[in-house]
């Protein structure tokens, strides 16, 4: 049961950071996060059909391949902090004995 809390609360922080950090990158993206080079966003418009929406169809816009951007990065910086913080720890307390 101990092991099912840990994996529950680990994952429940990796989507909760996610969403904060998606949500920082997307009001402030020049704050926190280099952007991709132009090069990269217009691989991205090719290889997600990227449309100028009209209002009406379905068509992925400008906006949702931003927001699609920002859960990887917020994603990406999740696991990062939580790897080195796992590595902290364990040399932490292998240290101590």
């Amino acid at each position: 049961m101990k092991l099912v809390t840990k994996i529950f609360f680990i994952s429940l922080w990796i989507v909760v950071f996610t969403f904060i950090m998606t949500y920082v990158w997307f009001r402030a993206p020049v704050l926190w996060f280099p952007s991709p080079p132009e090069v990269v966003w217009q691989y991205l418009e090719e290889l997600f059909n990227v449309l100028e929406c009209s209002g009406s169809g379905r068509c992925i816009g400008k906006g949702d391949l931003e927001l699609m951007v920002g859960f990887v990065y917020g994603f990406l910086a999740a696991l990062l902090i939580t790897c080195i913080s796992w590595l902290v720890w364990l040399t932490i307390r292998s240290s101590g004995r």
